[in-house]
């Protein structure tokens, strides 16, 4: 069971990737005291890093984005699935944590998470049955989950009424958003009739309580600032037609209603077509706006960085531009510093290590990682730092990773360029998610590659 007290005593050893081989076994919480430097060799490569400047301060900024808009967020857990970045993000504010799946939601209540939210329909009979076996394990938990169909809520009610048989006990109660989809798109009823008319359905059934709304449109965003404001402003206009709806039919089974949305893509233009129904929409009881990012906790050097750059143009909020600037530090061990200037968005928190093992021919490099070990569903991870002999510089600009196989990865330079055997390369990466699900250990590091803790994954 992870709890994070249990997390901390679980042994680290060469089983692990990224474990060096030479060192005896130690616990998760002993991480700091072994003196390791990524840098120094010390760490076996390839190898994952968390870097605990950046780290923390993109917790900080988002928890005081959210604050100075009023609204609540419960980041997607499945970003990372480390309970330890759990607590993290639930210090700095956030509401609760979103998963996908009823495993992920068992990793985060036995971790402790108090509120929990699967932005996920329960699609089997035998899912339904583990969430509310669940409910009678965490019984001062808050669950929620998706619906979309009427289809699903039979199966959901269905597993109620077989509990309540085999209990002989009152019937527990499943508490659902409705998710208002679009067409072509992913799960979601497709259209806001449809949505409130299976929201109407779950307040008459005993079994099932209606909470509030959702919907997901972080796929549908282009990093074209225009097109996404159309496309989000429409959407959440759509589900604010919702709220009205239910709430005119006195629907609700809670004294808040919960409205949720946002991924990591466009999640300023959804929190500010959310606020802004919020005021206008005079409603029976007040609304509870939640996002739902999660890469934010590590950004990336990608996807994400390129839709940050539209976010900056669109304009931040100046009070947490300035007041969540990140000083830029004067190490040369840095990559801030490395950059020359002080960054006050979201920062690349994650890297992935590797050493060129050959120069086989001109203009080609095979550096010791590849697809097991970085994701490329966003795009293939990109050269940032390179080291060589206590010196840590910029990656040339024209580097280039061009292609990966299960464990070599194919980096593309000048015949001239000074890259040998042994040197190290540090890979920002795009999308972390599919980057941390490669890893059952990550190192937490300092400015100066110092190894401060360790973080453990459960996918």
């Amino acid at each position: 069971m992870p709890s994070l007290q249990s997390i901390g005593q679980e042994r680290l050893d060469a089983s692990f990737k990224g474990f060096p081989l030479e060192h005896q076994p130690f616990r998760v919480d002993q991480a700091a005291e072994q003196g390791l430097n990524l840098l120094r060799g010390d760490l076996p490569f390839p190898c994952a890093i968390l870097r605990e400047s950046a780290f923390l301060h993109n917790s900080r900024w988002f928890g005081a984005f959210a604050r100075e808009l009023d609204i609540d967020f419960a980041p997607h857990g499945k970003t990372s699935m480390a309970p330890q970045i759990f607590a993290q993000q639930l210090l700095d504010g956030a509401w609760g944590i979103t998963v996908g799946t009823v495993q992920q939601a068992w990793i985060a209540l036995d971790a402790g998470v108090e509120r929990v939210l699967m932005a996920n329909q329960i699609a089997s009979a035998g899912e339904a049955q583990r969430w509310l076996s669940m409910m009678d394990r965490y019984p001062g938990a808050r669950m929620l989950s998706l619906v979309d169909s009427q289809a699903q809520l039979d199966m959901l009610c269905e597993a109620v009424r077989a509990k309540a048989s085999d209990r002989g006990a009152k019937m527990l109660a499943f508490d659902v958003l409705v998710e208002l989809g679009q067409t072509g798109g992913r799960t979601g009823c497709r259209s806001i009739e449809e949505a409130l008319a299976l929201a109407l359905e779950v307040r008459r059934r005993p079994e099932l309580r209606l909470l509030g709304v959702e919907a997901y449109e972080g796929l549908a965003a282009s990093g074209d600032s225009e097109q996404d404001r159309a496309m989000v402003y429409a959407w959440m206009q759509s589900l604010a037609e919702l709220v009205r709806g239910v709430d005119d039919h006195q629907a609700w089974d809670a004294d808040e209603i919960i409205v949720s949305a946002g991924g990591s893509s466009v999640f300023d233009l959804v929190a500010s077509a959310l606020t802004e129904t919020r005021k206008r929409l005079k409603l029976s009881r007040p609304i509870r706006i939640v996002l739902r990012s999660g890469c934010y906790i590590t950004h990336d050097d990608g996807t994400y960085r390129r839709l940050q750059q539209a976010m900056e143009s669109r304009g931040l909020s100046q009070a947490v531009r300035e007041g969540l600037a990140l000083p830029c530090c004067e190490s040369p061990w840095h990559r801030g510093w490395l950059q020359g200037a002080k960054r006050s968005g979201l920062i690349p928190a994650m890297e992935v290590w590797a050493c060129v093992q050959s120069r086989p021919e001109p203009g080609l490099a095979l550096v010791t990682m590849g697809r097991r070990d970085a994701g490329f569903d966003g795009g293939l991870p990109s050269p940032v730092l390179s080291y060589r002999s206590g010196r840590l510089s910029e990656a040339a600009a024209h580097w280039r990773l061009k292609a990966m196989n299960d464990q070599h990865g194919y980096l593309q330079v000048n015949e001239e360029d000074d890259l040998g055997v042994g040197d190290l390369i540090g890979f920002g990466i795009s999308h972390p998610c599919t980057t941390f699900d490669k890893w059952r250990l990550l190192w937490v590091i300092d400015d100066q590659y110092n190894v401060r803790s360790a973080i453990r994954t459960y996918f």
